[in-house]
């Protein structure tokens, strides 16, 4: 069916995976399984207007859109850099969730994520210090970061998570007010 699908008319890739997602969705339910779409910019097929400008269609048309029980839409953030000066390099990029279809949960929910190229570990201390930021419970000013739990104020990003690796106290103190601060939010 797919060497078929190459020489039929537009649109026709979007029935076909439409048709595949239908006949294998209940296969997959059986052994828990997923299937992982990835959003991609493509040109929409348009009628009769030949200047459309690109998109972002997830494959397989509608029935794509139906059937899914959690849809992510997933975008590139900020780079994350290490070092200084000359010796400052790109280590990865922060990676922006958004729920856009969710069966189980509140849609529209956005969560940043880091991406670190080199160790492929999600870096507990990067995720506290984002969540810290995004609650106010660390202040940031350009490049310095003040905190009461710091004995003075950090500078970069970079130093405050080595600080967090270094002094186990100040990490645990701040994990336990991210994490009450979150119950609160969530609860009340």
């Amino acid at each position: 069916e797919l060497e078929e699908s190459d020489k039929s008319p537009v649109g026709s890739q979007a029935r076909l995976i439409g048709r595949g997602i239908k006949r294998a969705l209940p296969r997959l339910k059986n052994h828990n399984n997923a299937v992982v779409f990835i959003n991609y910019p493509r040109q929409g097929i348009s009628q009769g207007i030949s200047f459309v400008a690109p998109t972002e269609k997830m494959a397989g048309g509608r029935a794509g859109e139906q059937f899914p029980s959690l849809m992510l839409d997933v975008h590139r953030g900020a780079k994350i850099y290490e070092g200084e000066g000359k010796d400052r390099r790109m280590i990865g990029f922060n990676m922006r969730l958004t729920t856009e279809k969710n069966k189980l949960a509140p849609e529209h929910q956005v969560v940043e994520l880091p991406f670190i190229f080199e160790g492929g570990e999600l870096q507990l201390e990067r995720a506290i210090l984002a969540t810290a930021l995004e609650l106010g419970l660390i202040q940031q000013t350009g490049q310095k970061y003040e905190c009461g739990l710091f004995p003075q104020a950090i500078r970069g990003q970079g130093g405050v998570i080595e600080f967090l690796k270094s002094d186990e106290d100040v990490m645990d103190k701040l994990t336990i007010l991210v994490r009450e601060f979150e119950v609160v939010a969530v609860g009340g």
